[in-house]
C-alpha cells in the first residue's frame, strides 16, 4: 500500500510503501475482538514521555480511565492502536 504521511504541524511526507497485515486481536477476558489491519512501519515517532504522576490520576482512575504509562522516564512505542470510528 502506498501513501504519504501526514505529520504535525502540516506537513507531508512523498508516498511510502508499506507492506499491510491483517491481525485478528481479543481482549483477555473474550469480551472484545477485533480484526485490525497494521502497516508496516520500523519507528513510528522518536521516545515519547510518560505522564506524571500527580493527584489528578486518582480523578481519572475514578471515572474509568486506567493511564498505564505513568512515571518519570521516557518509553519506545512497539505497538500504536486506536478505536475504530463508529
Amino acid at each position: 500500500m502506498k501513501f504519504p504521511h501526514m505529520l504535525f504541524g502540516g506537513s507531508k511526507t512523498k508516498d511510502k510503501n508499506h507492506k499491510v497485515y491483517e491481525v485478528d486481536m481479543e481482549k483477555k477476558d473474550g469480551s472484545f475482538r477485533d480484526r485490525m489491519v497494521l502497516l508496516e512501519q520500523v519507528k513510528i515517532c522518536e521516545e515519547i514521555s510518560c505522564v506524571p504522576s500527580g493527584a489528578w490520576l486518582e480523578e481519572l482512575k475514578e471515572q474509568g480511565i486506567n493511564l498505564t504509562d505513568v512515571g518519570n522516564e521516557g518509553r519506545e512505542i512497539h505497538v500504536l492502536t486506536s478505536p475504530r470510528s463508529p
